[in-house]
């Protein structure tokens, strides 16, 4: 119970936090390095070298799975090419009035349509993946002048993501 009267609490509480927490960033003045002891810092960190490495490999990951997952979705969405083409066509007459003017058309029309479908079907994977990358990266080991993110953002972020699928697959009238 005790939870449930803090979650209301945070709540109501919310707009005035929010304001709050804008204001403040607006008043906090931004560490000042010029360009050039930036640079060097950075080539003679090797922690901080390490770090991006490790940070540029989980992207890199994440980046392979979701093009892994639009790749299948491309050759899912081959097989569902011929409906959708009988349906985008059907106020003409169907597919069989379509004229094709170059040697290729056809052909061409058929792989957009599928990686377009591929794209249509494999969005809310890859919008998965780049917020797993985003809340992984929140639990990384930080650089001393950077501010501690909280723990939990990473899982709040990911817990809404049903909410995010089922706005993509809700229809759009």
């Amino acid at each position: 119970m005790r939870k449930f009267f803090l979650g209301v609490g945070k709540a109501l509480t919310f707009p005035s936090r929010a304001i709050r927490s804008i204001i403040a960033f607006f008043r906090a003045e931004p560490t000042e390095q010029p360009l050039g002891e930036m640079l060097a810092s950075i080539a003679t960190s090797r922690e901080f070298r390490d770090a991006i490495l490790e940070q540029i490999e989980a992207f890199r990951k994440h980046l392979l799975r979701a093009l892994l997952a639009l790749i299948l979705a491309t050759i899912a969405g081959w097989f569902l090419t011929e409906p959708v083409i009988a349906l985008l066509a059907g106020p003409v007459g169907g597919p069989e009035r379509l004229q094709i003017i170059d040697l290729t058309e056809s052909i061409g029309v058929f792989m957009k349509i599928a990686v377009l479908l591929g794209l249509a079907i494999s969005i809310p994977y890859i919008a998965f993946e780049f917020w797993l990358f985003a809340a992984l990266k929140a639990q990384t080991p930080r650089a001393v002048d950077q501010p501690r993110r909280h723990s939990h953002h990473g899982l709040v972020v990911l817990s809404r993501h049903p909410l995010y699928l089922s706005l993509h697959a809700a229809p759009s009238h």
